[in-house]
């Protein structure tokens, strides 16, 4: 036994091995001679001076025995701030972030040791029920400090709701409060039920399009709808000429777009679109509706971007016009990490100019969207399958860009079969075969078969067209 101080003089009623605790290892400020106050729990009763080291009176005594009943320094320590820290893996500098937002939590006195025992129930709620581990849990706590001075019964009927009002499993769950750590500071009445039902009733959704949409973007579901989405909502309807299903499709594509000011956001990315592109508003609206995610992008890395792709392709204005006209995601993908990978292996790939590869994205910009393994798979196909040589590889896909995008599986693979089985008929017959099997393995890939149907190869999945 080892006394946290000397010894005070007996009082009546009192035993000096009343001054004794035992002392696990506890965290050096939970062990400072002199400081019996900052480890014994008293419930917002004294103040640090009441309690004088080495001297308690024998009334303050007997109510600090009352109100701590038989409360070791191990339990306060499962209680200290370390631990909690400690629990969530968190870093000094998140830590300091945490006890900014929430002051009670790092308070030495009593109203800190409660907020981190309430904390610790919290936090072992979302452990043991949620299924998060320590970098989810440690995300949540950050995003939403309040969460830790709730009552396990109130977060349990919170969440309850969100998986019975969407039928969430508990993947969905820990997505949900990922991406939104605030959709357990909603009530779930008055906020999150209401919101819900407007959203249904706005745009027509079933249950399972409104779990897709909120998963999506689960903020939609803090946002005021009079005051916030129907003014942004009615504003692109009016901006881009919308009409209610191209509104809907838009909005259920990208929600996050709606989130964003009026004229600090979504305008001024319009306004560059029609300057840098020199659209109309038919043009505009078709960018818009078919690849909403460049509105989502900053003005200065949209601007960027569609300066990159002009001059990494040496196009002229109106090339760049008709390019994201057919392929608006164009502009989505990364120069450095996307566009020019993409061109730098085609071009070593196929022995490519700059004259050539330009002229092939402007057929078919969608070759930047392809990983670089489905295009080496692709080319490897036509010269150990089709059994082309590279020169022959290098003509058809300069003649016809787009058998770069069919897949092997449903589209190239069955029209070979057909065309094989089409040359074994022909040498049956006596005729001779082609000089260039590539050329008319790309006629037969990427045109339909004769009379525009799909013909059905033995053993295979039938032709697509």
């Amino acid at each position: 036994m080892t006394p946290l101080h000397p010894q005070p003089r007996p009082v009546r009623g009192c035993r000096a091995s009343d001054f004794q605790w035992s002392l696990p290892t506890v965290p050096e400020t939970l062990t400072r001679p002199g400081h019996l106050w900052s480890i014994i729990r008293v419930q917002n009763v004294f103040r640090p001076a009441t309690i004088m080291p080495g001297l308690l009176s024998w009334g303050h005594w007997r109510l600090l025995r009352a109100r701590t009943g038989e409360r070791t320094l191990a339990h306060l320590a499962a209680n200290s701030a370390t631990a909690l820290r400690e629990r969530l893996a968190m870093r000094p500098a998140q830590w300091a972030l945490l006890a900014q937002r929430l002051p009670r939590i790092a308070d030495e006195h009593a109203i800190g040791e409660d907020a981190r025992a309430n904390a610790a129930v919290v936090v072992d709620y979302l452990f043991e029920q949620v299924g998060m581990d320590a970098p989810r849990a440690r995300a949540l706590v950050l995003g939403a400090p309040r969460i830790l001075t709730f009552a396990r019964a109130k977060l349990e009927h919170r969440l309850g709701y969100w998986q019975a009002r969407l039928e969430l499993s508990d993947a969905d769950v820990r997505r949900l409060l990922a991406a939104y750590p605030q959709a357990l500071l909603l009530r779930s009445r008055t906020n999150v039920g209401p919101t819900l039902d407007a959203l249904a009733e706005r745009f027509e959704l079933d249950l399972a399009a409104l779990r897709v949409l909120v998963l999506r973007w689960p903020p939609v579901v803090g946002m005021s709808l009079p005051e916030g989405l129907h003014p942004r909502l009615e504003y692109v309807r009016e901006r881009l000429e919308l009409d209610e299903a191209q509104l809907r499709r838009l909005f259920l594509m990208r929600p996050r777009l709606f989130g964003s000011a009026i004229h600090e956001n979504i305008e001024p990315k319009l306004a560059l679109l029609e300057r840098e592109l020199c659209v109309s508003g038919a043009e505009l609206r078709k960018i818009a509706t078919r690849a909403p995610t460049l509105l989502g992008l900053s003005t200065d890395t949209l601007l960027a971007r569609l300066r990159s792709i002009r001059e990494a392709l040496g196009l002229e204005p109106e090339q760049l016009r008709k390019m994201v006209l057919l392929f608006p995601s164009v502009a989505c993908y990364s120069p450095e990490a996307k566009l020019a990978p993409t061109v730098r292996f085609l071009r070593e790939r196929l022995s490519l100019n700059s004259d050539e590869m330009a002229a092939m994205l402007r057929v078919k910009p969608q070759l930047v969207s392809y990983a670089l393994a489905n295009l080496q798979a692709k080319l490897a196909f036509f010269e150990e399958e089709v059994g082309a040589s590279p020169e022959q590889v290098r003509t058809a896909v300069l003649a016809a860009p787009a058998i770069l995008g069919l897949s092997i599986a449903n589209r190239l693979r069955p029209r070979l079969q057909l065309l094989q089985a089409q040359l074994a008929q022909a040498a049956a017959e006596g005729k001779a075969a082609p000089p260039d099997v590539m050329l008319r393995f790309r006629l037969a890939a990427v045109r339909p078969p004769s009379g525009g149907r799909a013909k059905h190869v033995p053993g295979e999945v039938a032709v697509s067209v």
